[in-house]
């Protein structure tokens, strides 16, 4: 779910700037909070950038249960478990026609400016 998606841009670009974002009702209420947190417009404020940013992430409700030291030492079973046949496999990645993709203009000098402290 991309949180700041508008079919026009420009709102898209508005909706960062402001910062307000809009969840599906379904969104668990710790799952919002995580989000909001770690994209906070204001730098300094933003969850993780503090001193200790890993940790402070990890402190908060979405991952209340979670063991971290089991985390670090790989002994939770992950949900998806990819088959890959090679270092180069992509066969889990969806393939795209490349004569299917429209070249997309860069972004105008102060559309990039708009962005500068985020």
């Amino acid at each position: 779910y991309p949180p700041f998606y508008d079919q026009d841009q420009f709102v898209t670009y508005k909706k960062i700037l402001s910062g307000k974002i809009e969840f599906p009702r379904h969104f668990d209420y710790a799952a919002k909070q995580l989000l909001r947190k770690l994209l906070n417009v204001d730098q300094q404020s933003r969850l993780g950038s503090a001193r200790d940013g890993g940790d402070e992430i990890k402190r908060e409700q979405w991952f209340v249960g979670v063991n971290w030291s089991d985390v670090t030492e790989l002994k939770y079973e992950p949900p998806i478990q990819p088959v890959v046949t090679s270092p180069g496999d992509t066969a889990n990645f969806d393939s795209y026609d490349e004569t299917d993709l429209k070249m997309v203009p860069v972004a105008a000098k102060y559309e990039i400016q708009l962005f500068k402290d985020f």
